[in-house]
């Protein structure tokens, strides 16, 4: 998936989970496939089943925050990014995709605030 093959890592993950359908990572990573590749449901499909096998998986909930913006639901990816930033309140990338669904519902001033966080957070 990180060298820019998500369906190769889907086909990859998919039969990792079928050896140890429990394996959280996998679930969050073929997630993270899946929404590169636009197929939305299924992302937040893999996500939801990471997140019951691993509930304080950050990166996870930041993930399917950011499917869930993609896909027109920018209330459910502020509850997943304001969950993914309780429990990371440094996770710069989280505040900047909050923002951005802040943006998408015209709460301009709460996403100010957020892009400001992030800008904090990392300024590069």
């Amino acid at each position: 998936r990180q060298a820019g093959r998500p369906d190769e890592a889907v086909t990859d993950l998919t039969a990792a989970l079928t050896l140890n359908p429990e394996y959280a990572w996998a679930f969050a990573e073929r997630g993270e496939a899946h929404r590169q590749t636009g197929r939305l449901e299924e992302a937040v499909a893999d996500f939801d089943r990471a997140l019951a096998l691993s509930p304080d998986h950050a990166w996870a909930l930041g993930s399917r925050g950011q499917a869930h913006r993609q896909a027109g639901r920018p209330d459910e990816a502020i509850t997943d990014l304001t969950a993914a930033l309780t429990l990371n309140p440094e996770y710069a990338w989280a505040f900047a995709e909050r923002g951005e669904a802040h943006r998408q519902t015209g709460r301009l001033e709460e996403a100010v605030a957020d892009f400001t966080a992030a800008l904090t957070l990392d300024p590069a």
